[in-house]
């Protein structure tokens, strides 16, 4: 059977990067390329997301002509969560919904507690469906074959399906398919990873990774920063503040290029 062809009710999740973009590809042409009329493509943004994201989740919805419905996460009159449906246009660009997540939790995210993916992307996404009429449908999230751990989880779930695990997919096909595309993710690869995709300076990305981002576009760490000083602490304990880093980045050069790296956490928010 064609993994790709989705029987719905189903929700395809676009995280805004060249794996879930190939993922939507190959399923908008399983269909002739025409989705189903119970399978919708949905892209949770949590404001943190770099510009080039944005417009290349733009830019498929206009080029492949599939809608997607942008979604950000709210706190109501009544100070319970809710979503807002949004567009590029009216796209939050400076946090806005993952701060309002933390304002409401008053404590920051971190390795164990990874409340950010949860309310802004899952619950999010769970309570547009439910608005709309779903009550139960498959997630289908753009996992590689590449990914076991990542697989191994999704295995344990209800409702959860990976077509491209499924056919074999790694980065390396998905690297070369966009390379023979006319448009792509504006943003650089290293080692067939995106950096900077997604939330910009992610707290489960390798430390190497968000000192060398930061070195390339100081100001992405204020925002990062500024939350750990309205907390009163910081993403991880086992390493310095964002200030810090940044601080370190900009006195010692490339000092930090020497340090050992610790491994970016697999999340559903990253490529």
């Amino acid at each position: 059977m064609n993994p790709y062809k989705i029987e719905g009710p189903a929700i395809i999740s676009f995280s805004g990067g060249r794996t879930s973009g190939f993922m939507l590809k190959q399923i908008l042409d399983a269909h002739g390329g025409k989705l189903p009329d119970d399978v919708l493509v949905s892209f949770q943004n949590t404001g943190k997301e770099m510009p080039q994201t944005l417009d290349f989740i733009q830019e498929c919805s206009e080029r492949w002509d599939v809608p997607i419905v942008w979604l950000e996460y709210r706190v109501n009159e009544t100070n319970k969560p809710t979503f807002a449906v949004v567009d590029h246009a009216t796209a939050s660009r400076c946090g806005e919904p993952f701060e309002a997540v933390i304002r409401k939790r008053k404590y920051l995210p971190n390795q164990v507690a990874r409340f950010c993916t949860g309310e802004t992307k899952v619950l999010t996404l769970q309570r547009y469906a439910k608005s709309i009429g779903m009550k139960d449908w498959d997630n289908v999230v753009g996992i590689r074959a590449d990914e076991p751990r990542r697989i191994a989880t999704m295995r344990t779930k209800d409702n959860y399906l990976v077509p491209l695990a499924d056919d074999g997919v790694t980065k390396y096909e998905i690297l070369d398919f966009w390379f023979r595309q006319p448009f792509n993710l504006e943003l650089p690869t290293v080692n067939g990873t995106t950096p900077k995709g997604n939330c910009d300076l992610c707290y489960l990305k390798g430390a190497k990774t968000i000192m060398g981002i930061i070195r390339e576009e100081p100001h992405l760490a204020d925002w990062w920063s500024e939350m750990e000083k309205q907390i009163g602490a910081t993403f991880r304990p086992d390493r310095p503040s964002y200030g810090k880093m940044k601080e370190m980045v900009q006195n010692q050069g490339d000092l930090f290029s020497k340090l050992p790296d610790d491994e970016t956490i697999p999340c559903m928010c990253t490529d």
